[in-house]
C-alpha cells in the first residue's frame, strides 16, 4: 500500500488496502506500519489517516499514537502531539520514544521566540538567545533569494529550533538518542543542535540555507518532491565548493561506472545506504544532476520540476513533461556529464592512496625497470631519511624516464639538503609539465623561487597551480603569502577571500578580512566578513566590534550602538575602550549629552583613562563654541 502510494497509484492503494480489510474488518498494524512508511517518505497527509485509522481499529495500542505524534511535532503540531504522547505513555509506561518526546515537550516549553516577518526562532531562554537574534535576521537577509530562485514563498512562520545540545536535538529529531548530523528539517521545521555545545564552532548559516531550502522545496511541491532532489536543492544553496572526499569517489566510480546510483537507485543512498561511502555519493550524483540538468535544460530546468512533482508526477513522467527527452538519453547524456566533470579534478599528493613500503618492494623485483615504481621507492627511502638509497633509486627512475616528477623531486630535495637550491630549481624545471602540474614539483619550484626572493616566478608557479586546481586551499594560501611579502594588498585581500569562499568554516581567514579592510575604510566589505565571523561564533565580543566599528564608517548609527553593547555584554576586554567607541557615536547622532555622560562615567572608574579624557575635551570645546560655529 505505501508502494502504491509513494507511485501516486491511488487506486493501487484503495485495492490493497480493501483486500486488508477484508482480511481483518480493525487492521491496526496494516494502518500502523503504513503510516510509518508513509511519514518516513514525508507523505504527512497520507500518514496522518493511516495513523488515525490504527489508532480507531485499536484504540489501546500506544504505537499508532507514538507515530501520529512524531508526525505532528514535525509539522509543528505540539499541543496535539502531548496528548497523543501522554495518552500512549499510559497505555505503555516503558515505551521510550513516547517518554522521551514528553521530556522533550517540557523542554521546548522552556524556549522563546524571535519573530521576523517569515520565521520563527526558537532558543533556550538565558542561553542562545543571542544566536536566535542573529540566526533570524540572517534568514531574512537571504530569504527573498531562496523565494526566487524557486519561485515559492513557504506560508505563515517557517519554525527554527535552537536545541540546547546535540541530545536534545537527536530527541526532539527522532524520539532517539542519537542522529548523526548537526541540522534536520521536516518541510515544516527546522531543528539545529546548538552551536555552543559543539567542539568545533562551524557555520550555522550554511546549515541554516541547506535547511530552509528543504522547507521551501518540500512545500512548494505538497512534499511529492523525492529525497535525492530536495537533498540536490539544498546542496546546491549552499554554493560551497564540493567535498574533495566526494572528488575521491568520483574519480573511483566514473571511470568504471561501477557502483555509481542513477534515478532508479539514488533515493536508496539516502534512505538505505549500504556503507557511509554511498550515503555521500549520493549527495554528490543528486547535485550533479541539478547542475547537469540546469546545463542541458537551461536555467528554468528546476522550477519545471518542482512544478510537476507538485502535480503528482514521478521523476520519470517529468523528466519526459519537463524535457521532451526520455528517461535513458537523460541518464546517457548525465553520464557524459560525469565523465566531463572528472577532468576538473585533481588527486592531492595529502589524499593518495597509501601503498606499503614493502609492497613496493615486491612490486619492484617484479618490475625492476618501472620508472614510476623506482620514483616511488626513492620516495620512501627519503621519507625514511636513508639519503643514499633515494639517490640511487631516484638516478635509475631518471635513466628509466628523463625528467620523472616524482624522481626529480627527490633528487631535487637531495640538492637542496646540501644547499645547493640553484641546482635543484635547474632540474625541476624540464620535470614541471604546465598542462598537468605534479603538484611536489610545483610546490618545490615554488619555494625555491621564494627563498631566492624571486616573488614573480614564485606567483607564476602558484597560480599555474590555482588554475590547475582552483578549489585547492593550499595553491591559494602560497599566492597569498607571495601577495603579502609583495606587498600587494587587493591580491592578497581578493586571495583570502578565495579561501574564504573555499572554507566554510575557517574563522581565522573571515577574521582577518573583516579587520583589513576596516582598516583599509572599504567599510560595506568590513562589515560583510564581520558578519561572516558572527555566522561561526556569534559569542566573539571581538566580532562585534569589529561589525559595530564598520556600521560605524557606514554610518550606521544605531545598528553600531546595539553591536558595541552586544560586545560590552559578551564581556570584551578593555570594554571602556569600547564605551569610548560608543560616545563617539552618540556625539555623531546630536546627542552630545548623552556622549560626556557615558565619558564622565568611564572616568569616576579610572580617571586617567586617555581616550575618554581627549574625547571628553574635544566635546567641552564643542560646547565653549559660539551657536552656528563648529
Amino acid at each position: 500500500a505505501a508502494a502504491y502510494r509513494l507511485l501516486v497509484d491511488p487506486l493501487g492503494a484503495s485495492a490493497v488496502e480493501a483486500v486488508a480489510r477484508a482480511n481483518n474488518p480493525n487492521p491496526a498494524i496494516f494502518y500502523s506500519s503504513l503510516g510509518e512508511r508513509l511519514a518516513d517518505r514525508r507523505k504527512y497527509h497520507s500518514a496522518e489517516r493511516a495513523f488515525l485509522l490504527a489508532i480507531e481499529a485499536d484504540p489501546e495500542a500506544a504505537g499508532p499514537r507514538v507515530g501520529l505524534g512524531m508526525l505532528y511535532m514535525q509539522i509543528g503540531r505540539e499541543a496535539e502531539a502531548r496528548d497523543l504522547f501522554d495518552a500512549a505513555f499510559e497505555a505503555d509506561p516503558f515505551n521510550v520514544r513516547a517518554n522521551n518526546m514528553i521530556e522533550v515537550l517540557k523542554h521546548l516549553a522552556e524556549y522563546a521566540p524571535t519573530k521576523t516577518d517569515h520565521y520563527e526562532v526558537m532558543s533556550l531562554a538565558g542561553r542562545d538567545e543571542l544566536l536566535g537574534k542573529y540566526m533570524s535576521r540572517y534568514l531574512e537577509s537571504v530569504h527573498e533569494e531562496l523565494a526566487s530562485r524557486f519561485g515559492f514563498s513557504p506560508p505563515g512562520l517557517t519554525k527554527i529550533e535552537i536545541m540546547k545540545d546535540h541530545r536534545w536535538f537527536s530527541a526532539r529529531t527522532t524520539g532517539l538518542p542519537f542522529i548523526p548530523t548537526v541540522g534536520a528539517c521536516t518541510g515544516k521545521v527546522v531543528a539545529l543542535s546548538s552551536p555552543k555545545s559543539s567542539n568545533k564552532p562551524y557555520n550555522w548559516a550554511r546549515v541554516l540555507k541547506h535547511e530552509v531550502t528543504h522547507v521551501i522545496t518540500l512545500q512548494q511541491t505538497d512534499f511529492n518532491i523525492p529525497h535525492w532532489f530536495t537533498e540536490a536543492l539544498a546542496v546546491e544553496s549552499e554554493a560551497s565548493p564540493r567535498p574533495q572526499a566526494w572528488n575521491k569517489l568520483l574519480l573511483e566510480r566514473v571511470p568504471k561506472r561501477a557502483d555509481l546510483l542513477n534515478l532508479d537507485t539514488i533515493n536508496l543512498g539516502f534512505i538505505r545506504p549500504k556503507d557511509g561511502d554511498q550515503r555521500q555519493l549520493a549527495y554528490c550524483q543528486a547535485q550533479l544532476y541539478a547542475q547537469y540538468m540546469l546545463k542541458r535544460f537551461g536555467p528554468t530546468a528546476v522550477i519545471k520540476m518542482l512544478a510537476a512533482y507538485r502535480r503528482g508526477l514521478t521523476t520519470d513522467k517529468a523528466i519526459v513533461e519537463c524535457f521532451d527527452v526520455d528517461k535513458a538519453d537523460f541518464e546517457k547524456k548525465y553520464l557524459d556529464f560525469l565523465d566531463e566533470t572528472l577532468k576538473t579534478i585533481r588527486v592531492r599528493v595529502d589524499e593518495e592512496a597509501p601503498v606499503s613500503f614493502s609492497k613496493l618492494e615486491r612490486d619492484l623485483k617484479a618490475k625492476p625497470d618501472d620508472a614510476d615504481l623506482n620514483a616511488k621507492v626513492a620516495y620512501e627511502y627519503f621519507a625514511r631519511r636513508d639519503l643514499r638509497e633515494a639517490r640511487e633509486y631516484a638516478d635509475k627512475a631518471l635513466k628509466l624516464k628523463e625528467h620523472h616528477p616524482l624522481a626529480s623531486w627527490v633528487k631535487a630535495r637531495l640538492l637542496e639538503s646540501i644547499g645547493d637550491k640553484t641546482k635543484a630549481l635547474e632540474l625541476l624545471k624540464p620535470a614541471l609539465d604546465e598542462s598537468k602540474p605534479d603538484e611536489r614539483v610545483l610546490d618545490l619550484m615554488g619555494l625555491l623561487e621564494l627563498d631566492a626572493g624571486r616573488f614573480e616566478e614564485a606567483e607564476t608557479l602558484y597560480e599555474l597551480g590555482r588554475k590547475d586546481d582552483p578549489l585547492s586551499t593550499k595553491w591559494l594560501a602560497d599566492l597569498a603569502r607571495v601577495h603579502l611579502r609583495q606587498g600587494k594588498k587587493d591580491k592578497f585581500l581578493a586571495d583570502l577571500v578565495k579561501i574564504a569562499e573555499n572554507e566554510a568554516d575557517q574563522l581565522e581567514v573571515r577574521q582577518t578580512l573583516a579587520k583589513r579592510y576596516l582598516a583599509a575604510a572599504e567599510y560595506d566589505k568590513a562589515e560583510k566578513w564581520a558578519l561572516e565571523c558572527l555566522y561561526i561564533q556569534v559569542y566573539d565580543p571581538n566580532a562585534h566590534v569589529v561589525l559595530a566599528d564598520a556600521l560605524t564608517g557606514l554610518k550606521k548609527y544605531a545598528e553600531a550602538m546595539e553591536e558595541y553593547q552586544t560586545a560590552i555584554d559578551l564581556r570584551v576586554k578593555r570594554a571602556d575602550n569600547v564605551r569610548v567607541k560608543m560616545a563617539t557615536v552618540l556625539n555623531a547622532q546630536g546627542k552630545r549629552d548623552e556622549a560626556k555622560a557615558l565619558l564622565d562615567a568611564i572616568l569616576k572608574r579610572d580617571s586617567e583613562h586617555p581616550e575618554a579624557k581627549e574625547l571628553l575635551e574635544e566635546l567641552k570645546k564643542l560646547d565653549a563654541k559660539p551657536k552656528g560655529e563648529g
